[in-house]
């Protein structure tokens, strides 16, 4: 027989698991919320699917939200302007000829983006137009291979010359997840549709967003610029310098991003130096800019690049001498030399006022001990 005693410790333990199993439950219950994103319908009702995609060996659409694992099959439609992706074949994808319904593929590198602070693109817009130009060769699925990548990606940005809003947006997105690859940068230099895409992207005065596609194209050349010398090399025959530096001097609401990209270009860049210091007065200019910017990212920006520009360890041509411009190198001292007295005063006058102030000091600094170690700005 049980006694009263029993019994109570019974009771207890039972409570006990039951207690446990609740907070379990609860805390999944949680887990699988913080998993779990959810859209509200027109209809009320709610459409759920998971935070993380999970892929299949089908092509799938990939959600607004999802965080796509690396190392998919990915591939972007050009007519809905949606990603969709699946698992990499174990043979290789196949060899199957792409139909006209097919959409272009590349399969993404394993990379990350180096600018989190630099635009992202915005979801297509449900009142855009599909896109009606279709590419009339339509690139195999990738297998991974260099010269199919290089196929499809090539497929992408020809294509952009006959895209709408949608597409561009849904492109720019993509590569922005592409050309800081190395190659893929390259790429995008060769194809002369995609460059005179981004530059009218970026020419339009009255895509003042804060996403914009104009942004957008910046972010994409900068990236694809950034410390690639093929790519800064393949830009000269669009006379990118001049267009670029135009831009960053007209377009004022979007001047701190632009001189992003206008710096990608020129950074170790003799030829793209000599071109902007030497034949287009680009020091006089920068000051003058510098003088009329009440921006202080754009002044900081101005001052780095400055600084840049004559720093020789940024100016020193590499020694396989094909793109040097002309050969020999290009040193601080040298561009400095070809440089009016007075302009380089002014930067000197500059740079000491800025070490003034907290946010320019640093970039200030630098630009005066480069000025000081070619014997300008002595003082006393």
């Amino acid at each position: 027989m049980r006694t009263p005693l029993c019994k109570l410790l019974q009771m207890l333990q039972l409570a006990l698991v039951c207690a446990v199993v609740a907070v379990a439950g609860s805390a999944g219950e949680q887990a699988d919320e913080q998993d779990v994103v959810c859209e509200v319908l027109e209809t009320g009702a709610s459409d759920c699917f998971p935070r993380v995609f999970v892929p299949t060996n089908g092509f799938q659409r990939v959600r607004k939200g999802q965080v796509v694992p690396k190392g998919l099959h990915i591939r972007l439609d050009w007519q809905t302007g949606q990603r969709e992706a699946k698992l990499v074949d174990a043979d290789g994808d196949g060899d199957k000829p792409a139909t006209s319904s097919d959409a272009v593929v590349v399969r993404l590198p394993d990379t990350s983006d180096p600018l989190a602070d630099e635009p992202q693109a915005d979801e297509p817009q449900a009142d855009e137009q599909p896109q009606t130009a279709q590419l009339t060769s339509i690139a195999q699925e990738s297998a991974g291979l260099p010269h199919q990548q290089a196929a499809s990606l090539a497929q992408i940005l020809d294509g952009m010359a006959h895209a709408n809003t949608t597409s561009l947006a849904s492109t720019l997105a993509f590569l922005q997840d592409v050309v800081d690859h190395v190659d893929y940068g390259a790429d995008l230099l060769k194809s002369e549709a995609a460059v005179t895409v981004m530059v009218r992207l970026m020419s339009d005065p009255s895509d003042t967003g804060s996403n914009s596609l104009s942004l957008q194209a910046a972010h994409v050349l900068g990236t694809a610029l950034s410390n690639n010398r093929v790519a800064q090399e393949r830009a000269a025959q669009y006379g990118l310098v001049a267009k670029l530096w135009r831009l960053v001097e007209q377009q004022a609401h979007h001047r701190h991003r632009y001189l992003f990209t206008f710096g990608a270009l020129v950074r170790s860049n003799p030829t793209a130096i000599r071109e902007f210091v030497l034949a287009a007065d680009g020091l006089d200019r920068m000051a003058s800019l510098y003088t009329l910017e009440s921006d202080s990212r754009v002044r900081r920006r101005l001052l780095a690049l400055f600084g840049d520009l004559l720093d020789p360890s940024m100016t020193a041509s590499g020694d396989d001498g094909d793109g040097g411009g002309g050969g020999g190198g290009t040193d601080g001292k040298s561009i400095v030399g070809g440089v009016e007295a007075a302009v380089v005063d002014r930067w000197c006058g500059i740079s000491r006022e800025a070490q003034q102030d907290d946010s320019l000091a640093d970039d200030a600094a630098h630009a005066l001990e480069i000025l000081e170690q070619h014997g300008h700005c002595k003082r006393g």
